[in-house]
């Protein structure tokens, strides 16, 4: 299930039994006031466990702050709508998360990704709840190729004498194979880039809106 945090409340979705792709359907309804005292929405997805602590599986990892999608204020900003679109959900991989109910620490690895949309809308009667939503619509999505540059390391101590950089981005990530080679002086880490060798690129969808 998925918990949102808002305002210092907490709302969840219905539990999903046994299912890697779950359709939850439910829109979490918060009363907010301005001016907002805590204006950033927390998005979490939690395992629940009979009789035990429930498990915090992954995030919605959006930096918190005036620039982020589940920000208040930034929803004021934009006309109180950010549509439907798909956001990845990091955490920690199965085989590393905590057991028999212990809660994990949050991880940077990528779990899968949840389709949200969120709105603010003026009322005389906030309520607090959830209901059965409409269907979301996958958005429409413009294919990019992401290229990123890597030329040195300086001031780092104790890598050892084999290291390199890696790109990863949701599912998709450059193998190991197609690192290029690092060379150690007394300077720096200086990656060297060969006339044959093949870098391979990251293709990746952005929302065309």
């Amino acid at each position: 299930f998925f918990a949102v945090r808002c305002m210092g409340t907490v709302l969840k979705t219905p539990i999903v039994d046994k299912s890697y792709s779950p359709v939850f359907q439910t829109t979490l309804l918060f009363p907010v006031y301005t001016p907002f005292l805590n204006d950033n929405v927390s998005i979490k997805l939690w395992s629940y466990v009979f009789g035990r602590t429930n498990q915090c599986l992954a995030q919605v990892c959006d930096e918190y702050g005036p620039s982020s999608d589940f920000n208040l204020q930034t929803l004021m900003k934009v006309g109180k709508v950010i549509g439907t679109r798909w956001y990845n959900l990091y955490g920690v991989r199965e085989d590393h998360r905590a057991i028999y109910g212990k809660r994990t620490r949050e991880g940077k690895e990528y779990i899968g990704r949840v389709l949200l949309r969120a709105s603010l809308l003026s009322t005389d009667s906030p309520q607090l709840g959830a209901a059965k939503s409409t269907i979301g619509r996958e958005p429409l999505a413009v294919p990019y190729i992401l290229f990123i540059d890597v030329f040195e390391l300086r001031n780092a101590t104790g890598l050892g004498e084999k290291i390199w950089v890696e790109a990863a981005i949701g599912s998709k990530a450059t193998p190991k194979s197609a690192h290029p080679k690092c060379l150690k002086d007394e300077r720096a880490f200086v990656w060297e880039t060969f006339e044959t060798q093949k870098l391979q690129m990251i293709e990746i969808n952005v929302p065309a809106q």
